[in-house]
Parts: C-alpha cells; structure tokens; sequence
C-alpha cells in the first residue's frame, strides 16, 4: 500500500498554484465568450434564437467553471452550454415575462 504524507506549506502551495491557474483560465474564457458573442451580433435574430444563443453562453461559462473546479472545463462548457442552448429554445415568449 503506498501511502502519501504531505506537510500543511506543500498543501497550502499546491493550494496557491491551483488557484493562480483558475483565475487565469476563468479571464479567458470570459473574453473568449465576449469576443463570441459580440463577433455574432444579435439585431437580426428573434426573441426565441436571442434566448438560445444567450442561454447557451451562460451555461457554458457556468459549465465551465464548475468543470475547472471538478476536473475538466472544456466537458463542463459543451454541457453548460447544450444544457443553456436547449433552456432558451424552449422557453417561449410567454414564459419570460421582462415588463
């Protein structure tokens, strides 16, 4: 049986490494979701193609972070942003009450 001892300054470092490394990814997939979306443009759409497309970007930067923070962001992303996608769709105007 192999056994692992870890000391409180290594665990408190790994610590500081993996969370230096998480806000650096979390910054760039927020500009890379920005760039998306604001490089599709949404003046032509309609309501119901405005809430897919907007329901699919927050659930991928939902899913995304939640994937950084349980082993893989990019499975989290494509998750989020069907799960997001699929929401919007088939939300109809009636449901969504803005006024």
């Amino acid at each position: 049986m192999m056994t692992y001892t870890t000391n409180k300054a290594t665990a408190i470092d790994l610590r500081k490494d993996f969370t230096a490394g998480l806000g650096r990814k979390l910054m760039i997939g927020a500009a890379a979701a920005m760039l998306l979306v604001s490089a599709t443009g949404c003046s032509n759409m309609n309501k119901q193609e405005q809430r897919t497309l907007s329901g699919g970007a927050l659930g991928a930067a939902a899913g995304g972070a939640i994937g950084l923070l349980t082993g893989s962001w990019v499975t989290g992303a494509v998750i989020g942003g069907a799960g997001g996608a699929a929401a919007g769709a088939l939300t109809s105007d009636k449901q969504v009450k803005l006024d």
